[in-house]
């Protein structure tokens, strides 16, 4: 009962951490784009000096200054795709888990499968030599119940079958 809570629990908090890095990496992908967008347009470099612009009032500043920006974007670029890459690391370490948890509870689920067999087995033996102790308790006049012998093969015989049918299966 306890593992099964653990499983619970676990299976339950990777779905959380799943969901969570599905939005961290969606999040990730959105400033990726926004970076790369950034990185492809020199203007929209220059309209982020905001105080030069406002110094200059209004006007952008001249081309080279873009260069500085685009340093700084290309930083926050590599970053970024680290970011990403770690994302994916950790994608790939909870379906391990994922994986690892599904296989020890169908190992769980096989085990309990394996004793239910076990006990279906042992009854039905159980049942045969309760049906030939039933027949011969039915006060059923075969005049085997004078003969001594007779009981105790009877008796034999009802313990060998259940035995033996257990030992085959």
């Amino acid at each position: 009962m306890f593992f099964e809570n653990q499983e619970a629990e676990t299976a339950g908090r990777l779905l959380e951490l799943k969901s969570a890095l599905s939005s961290f990496e969606h999040y990730m992908e959105e400033i990726n784009s926004m970076l790369v967008s950034l990185l492809h347009s020199n203007e929209d470099m220059l309209e982020m000096f905001l105080t030069e612009k406002h110094a200059r009032n209004g006007e952008l500043p001249p081309e080279e200054y873009h260069e500085e920006c685009e340093l700084m974007l290309e930083s926050f670029h590599r970053e970024v795709t680290r970011l990403k890459l770690e994302a994916q690391v950790l994608r790939k370490k909870i379906a391990s888990t994922e994986d690892l948890l599904v296989i020890t509870m169908n190992s769980r689920r096989n085990k309990m499968i394996r004793v239910q067999t076990h006990t279906a087995i042992i009854s039905a033996s159980f049942s045969i030599g309760t049906l030939v102790t039933g027949i011969f308790g039915m006060n059923l006049l075969n005049n085997l119940e004078a003969s001594y012998s007779a009981f105790l093969t009877l008796t034999g015989i009802s313990f060998t079958i259940p035995l033996l049918s257990m030992w085959l299966f």
